[in-house]
């Protein structure tokens, strides 16, 4: 299972849909601060598109955070502004371990993260709209493989 993680596409549909033509992932979640466009993308490439509300999603009926469930895996998806992830990440590191999740998925600071916590996979894929950063997260015999990109 491959999944492309995108976050803060702020309008930029152009360089969402370049990177999921490149990529051609199985799924596509969409960390938020791009609401339309995600919606957008996922008719525009016929995949499946989780995707959550930021804090620049003004009007969004989409939830904050989820749980989501994928190839047997854990995955906790929210923006990171309600955790306030610019002044720090233990909050929603830990949240994301009392959900007893395998990966962490977070946007908000523009700024690219990979990290383990715990045997957890921690990834913020950096801004999609302003410089054309992602994530990859490829799920297969039960392991968990993630890298981060970007877009040339």
């Amino acid at each position: 299972m491959k999944i492309l993680v995108l976050s803060d596409s702020h309008g930029n549909f152009d360089a969402i849909y370049d990177i999921a033509e490149k990529e051609n992932p199985d799924l596509i979640i969409h960390l938020g601060d791009g609401a339309k466009e995600a919606e957008d993308l996922g008719y525009s490439v016929e995949k499946r598109v989780v995707s959550v509300r930021g804090n620049c999603d003004w009007g969004s009926r989409l939830e904050s955070e989820l749980i989501y469930e994928s190839a047997g895996k854990r995955l906790f998806i929210c923006h990171g502004h309600t955790f306030s992830v610019k002044s720090g990440i233990g909050s929603i590191i830990e949240s994301a371990h009392t959900h007893d999740c395998d990966v962490l998925l977070f946007g908000h600071t523009h700024q690219q993260l990979y990290l383990v916590d715990r045997g957890m996979h921690v990834l913020n894929p950096g801004s999609a709209g302003y410089m054309k950063q992602y994530g990859i997260i490829d799920i297969s015999d039960n392991e968990i493989g993630i890298k981060i990109c970007r877009l040339d």
